[in-house]
């Protein structure tokens, strides 16, 4: 019930818990989050320690109030209990961490919207956050840095730019920037993830905690696995780290894990989900060519050096460009697919409206004429190091 919630003791962990937040520089995701306009549910999903707690902590005022739902002053009560209490209490916004903690959060939480109508709501939880979404919900995803992000975490500015097309350009964008190079190398040895803010030599440690729980405690929240699934998981992202990008297929997963197909498939596509790893899917128009198996890669190359680094191997370099390349083509909004066909066929087709990429992610001795121009209107382009600062800096 309403009234047997503790509030005071509520209070007390809001403001705990977001003492001395203001000194954080915003997240840009967070920057989208917008209180008391329609829709009044913001849902704020995204891996493990990508910033969604602190983003919510940077909300609290006067009529904003945090909670999580796994606290333990917390989770004796029903979401809906503990929302009506403090909305009647007088807070108009409610900023809820960890959500998918709480079975029924959708149910209570729609509930409070229609009581409640001049109230909002602000949620995080984890990647795969399952729910069906309405006209009250508002979705954020959030990922791992851009490069420009992770410069303005740092204090340091600079503008979007479309300069990574080109290898002059590249160059250009470099020369005018000279701090960015430095905050390239920083950004791949973590820095793409906030962690590095915490300690820069800890980060890959932290990143890898987090992989392996969210793995063993937030998957077992989405899907009904037992022992053997949860190895699987684990087993399959050890394996993947230490690859090259084509090596494992889900057709050898299977055989690797020990598992039916149609278990594996289950168990990439919630590591999917999760925002571990991503499946790039063949392009075509034909349903044959559809069912060609899709790439195996890491949701972001982070995840492949904390991986790498426990285990106690190298990180394939390819397969860190490509997975980079993937992140940051998705990221600025484009659909990649991967190209099926003869030899010296690009890495990857963009598709972001009527724009087609042909896109080729290799070194520096690698000329766009060397592609066979197989998908008609696309662009060739050669994505060399030097063009991965300008194509992070979105």
């Amino acid at each position: 019930m309403a009234e047997n919630v503790d509030i005071d003791s509520i209070k007390e962990i809001s403001v705990r818990a977001s003492a001395g937040v203001e000194k954080y520089r915003k997240r840009f995701f967070a920057q989208k989050i917008v209180i008391g306009e329609e829709p009044r549910i913001t849902v704020v999903r995204g891996f493990r320690g990508v910033g969604k707690t602190t983003a919510l902590l940077g909300l609290v005022s006067v009529g904003a109030i945090y909670f999580s739902m796994d606290h333990a002053r917390v989770v004796a009560y029903r979401l809906y209990d503990v929302g009506k209490a403090l909305l009647e209490s007088g807070y108009s916004t409610l900023l809820i961490d960890e959500v998918h903690k709480y079975p029924e959060w959708e149910r209570d939480l729609k509930s409070l919207y229609d009581e409640f109508k001049q109230a909002s709501f602000v949620v995080s939880g984890s990647a795969p956050l399952a729910f069906n979404p309405d006209r009250r919900f508002k979705i954020i995803e959030a990922n791992q840095l851009s490069l420009r992000e992770y410069m303005h975490l740092s204090g340091k500015e600079v503008k979007p730019t479309e300069k990574w097309r080109t290898y002059d350009e590249a160059l250009e964008f470099a020369r005018h920037n000279p701090r960015i190079e430095k905050a390239y190398s920083e950004y791949k040895a973590g820095g793409a993830s906030p962690l590095y803010f915490w300690g820069a030599d800890t980060t890959l440690d932290g990143i890898y905690d987090s992989l392996i729980k969210s793995i063993r405690e937030d998957a077992v929240l989405f899907a009904k696995m037992d022992r053997q699934y949860i190895l699987g998981m684990e087993k399959a992202v050890n394996m993947l780290s230490g690859a090259s990008l084509g090596e494992f297929s889900v057709n050898t997963f299977c055989s690797a894990l020990e598992l039916k197909k149609h278990k594996t498939y289950e168990l990439i596509d919630l590591l999917g989900k999760m925002k571990i790893l991503r499946m790039v899917q063949p392009y075509s128009k034909s349903f044959a060519s559809a069912r060609k198996e899709p790439k195996l890669m890491f949701h972001h190359p982070i995840f492949r050096q904390a991986m790498a680094k426990k285990i106690g191997t190298k990180p394939d370099l390819g397969a860190t460009r490509e997975e980079l390349a993937v992140f940051a083509l998705t990221e600025r909004g484009y659909s990649v697919y991967t190209i099926k066909g003869e030899k010296k066929s690009p890495d990857y087709l963009a598709v972001k409206g009527s724009e087609k990429i042909l896109v080729e992610v290799g070194g520096e001795s690698k000329t766009a004429a060397q592609l066979k121009l197989r998908v008609k209107t696309a662009e060739k382009i050669v994505l060399k190091e030097k063009q991965f600062l300008p194509l992070l800096v979105y």
